[in-house]
């Protein structure tokens, strides 16, 4: 909503300097967050899906503690080939060769590093729009292709978010700055004996002896 607001005060107020901030760089923005939208997407997927890997795995083990534990009694034994047959054997067998050997969170959740070859950082810098890269990267993940990593980590898109943000939020700030006016410093001297005094006060000098007069009238 924020970002919403943001780009149609740019897009109204166009480029001028008391803004602070364009709407190319509202776009950048907008663009991370729809990056970190589709990372968490893709982890919500793979979270549903491991437990559900998990659930059976974890069947067709407490299946096979009991299998061990009745050897040698035919009742239990039955009652073992009946809890069998409602294993689902094939999603053992993927749990055990994907998600217990190494889980696919890591590829979004893995620490950033690092290493230049693997770094999209270059890319992004330039002032890119990373969503269109982020599935293309996705894709050759997919299909075991090599892809930029850095770029798929929830922790490095964050990171990125977090510096964009605080460039605009300080040009924004420079630029307030810049539209505040004072009006020239005049130092009071020390008044004589006698005399009169002629003696300039800014605006904001005088609003508050004002409030000052205010306050004790009251």
């Amino acid at each position: 909503m924020i970002l919403s607001r943001f780009a149609g005060i740019a897009k109204f107020r166009g480029i001028s300097g008391t803004l602070g901030f364009s709407a190319q760089q509202i776009n950048l923005l907008h663009d991370n967050v729809a990056c970190l939208h589709l990372i968490a997407s893709k982890i919500l997927i793979q979270v549903t899906d491991e437990l559900e890997l998990f659930t059976a795995f974890s069947i067709w083990m407490r299946y096979e503690i009991d299998r061990l534990a009745s050897e040698g009694y035919p009742t239990a034994e039955d009652d073992a080939a009946e809890k069998e047959s409602g294993l689902d054997h094939s999603k053992v067998l993927q749990y055990i060769q994907t998600a217990l050997k190494t889980s696919p969170l890591a590829s979004y959740l893995g620490k950033i590093n690092n290493d230049v070859s693997q770094n999209g950082s270059g890319t992004i810098e330039q002032g890119v729009l990373m969503f269109d890269l982020l599935i293309k990267q996705i894709k050759k993940m997919e299909h075991g292709q090599q892809y930029q990593k850095q770029l798929l980590r929830q922790e490095y898109l964050t990171q990125h978010l977090s510096k964009q943000a605080g460039q605009v939020f300080q040009q924004i700030a420079d630029a307030e700055k810049r539209n505040v006016l004072f009006g020239d410093v005049y130092e009071i001297g020390v008044m004589g004996d006698s005399g009169l005094l002629d003696m300039k006060v800014d605006t904001v000098a005088r609003f508050v002896l004002l409030s000052q007069e205010f306050c004790a009238k009251r």
